[in-house]
């Protein structure tokens, strides 16, 4: 099946017709993730880290104390059970369009006695979205879902008018390197089904083999996914994986920002060589993320994307002006700082534990940088904490350095009071 976002009116209606009904048939014949107790017994977070979905969506915001949070395309349910599981002060609404799907997460909540969580069936590309869910949600999660929308871009608009004005979006979406697209020319090579358990286990043999080609573990490869993911996700009806400047493109024409993309900033963190970084500055985040997807294709996207806000202005023309912004690590690392003693003048080798991106970020630093990062709470501007630390800093120096901090998620700004 193919993904057609343009065409003649006749041809567009007829592709949404024909789309519509395979995904929904799927997903009715298969829910995902999969028809059985596992999606209780199973609590281990295995999508967007919390720590940094927050960090970078709603820096200097409560994390997860209060609030609503709506998952888009919850399937049987099994991620908005984790969520509710993990912040029982949220308010948690679920839906998807299966009505099967629904049925047997509400049947799965009634057996758990989990509460704080509300399914409905509902459609992502219902043009009424906010009218039925809500409007003020302050988290949104959208994970596996997109690729089996006819019009990504009509429904991200619609998730958008339920935001909360300082709201964040996740979206989770396949890349151009993901596993499964790799596998595609192989799996056209054999004769494979899911029909019967003996075509089955010929299928799992072939991915398996597909997978050690690869160099992923067969245990944890796709041969190893539960048979709901391959039915869905292997075979199932899916269009062609997009590049992050593509899904960059289409989060801006929902009346979205780009804000961050987990495996771009852990893709950047390679790059050690301080020579490249003025170079990095004369572009904006998304170009750069996406210029590391190009030459460092993701295998999955875990996108953040906001309604409009203002963002850090790291042009070289602007080298004054972000001196008025509030730099702010945000709580999820802030104690993995060490402190410095004056006078702030040394060249020390640190590791930063940068959590949320399971990642160890290990630089050479000027102390007085090191000592400007732990103060960095948000409360004054960088001209500010400059004066406070009492160091003769070149804004240059400074300029590049704080850029690489912002670009590897270390450091956040928040806007001039």
């Amino acid at each position: 099946m193919t993904f057609f976002m343009n065409g003649s009116d006749s041809e567009s209606h007829l592709d949404f017709v024909s789309f519509s009904k395979a995904v929904k048939s799927q997903f009715e014949t298969c829910p995902f993730p999969f028809e059985d107790e596992k999606v209780l017994s199973d609590q281990s977070w295995k999508i967007v880290p919390p720590h940094w979905f927050n960090a970078v969506g709603r820096p200097g915001k409560p994390f997860y104390d209060r609030g609503r949070f709506l998952v888009a395309g919850c399937g049987t349910g099994n991620e908005a059970f984790n969520i509710a599981r993990a912040f029982p002060n949220l308010e948690v609404v679920a839906f998807d369009a299966s009505p099967r799907a629904i049925d047997i997460a509400l049947r799965w909540q009634k057996a758990s006695g989990i509460n704080n969580v509300h399914f409905l069936q509902e459609d992502l590309l219902n043009p009424n979205l906010a009218q039925s869910l809500g409007h003020n949600f302050d988290w949104i999660s959208c994970h596996e879902v997109l690729a089996y929308v006819y019009d990504p871009q009509a429904a991200l608009a619609h998730l958008a008018s339920c935001l909360s004005p300082e709201g964040c979006l996740y979206i989770g979406v396949k890349g151009t390197f993901h596993p499964t697209v790799r596998l595609a020319p192989a799996i056209s090579l054999f004769s494979l089904s899911m029909d019967s358990p003996e075509q089955v286990k010929r299928t799992r043999e072939v991915l398996c083999l597909c997978d050690n080609l690869m160099g992923i573990p067969i245990d944890k490869g796709i041969g190893a996914q539960p048979e709901s993911y391959l039915k869905n996700h292997v075979f199932g009806v899916h269009h062609d994986p997009f590049p992050l400047h593509t899904w960059i493109e289409i989060i801006h024409n929902a009346g979205l920002q780009y804000i961050n993309s987990l495996y771009t900033s852990m893709s950047f963190l390679q790059l050690q060589d301080n020579r490249f970084f003025d170079l990095l500055t004369e572009l904006d985040l998304p170009t750069l993320h996406s210029l590391i997807d190009h030459c460092n294709p993701s295998f999955f996207h875990m996108i953040v994307a906001s309604k409009p806000r203002m963002t850090p202005p790291f042009a070289p023309a602007d080298k004054k002006e972000f001196l008025r912004w509030r730099p702010l690590v945000d709580l999820w690392d802030r104690t993995k700082i060490p402190a410095v003693q004056p006078p702030y003048n040394q060249v020390l080798d640190v590791t930063f534990d940068i959590p949320g991106l399971y990642r160890q970020l290990p630089l050479k630093l000027s102390s007085y940088l090191i000592e400007f990062l732990r103060r960095s709470d948000g409360s004054r501007s960088v001209s500010q904490l400059v004066a406070e630390i009492g160091v003769d800093i070149k804004v240059e120096e400074l300029f590049t350095a704080l850029a690489r901090f912002y670009f590897t998620s270390l450091l956040n700004f928040l806007p001039p009071l």
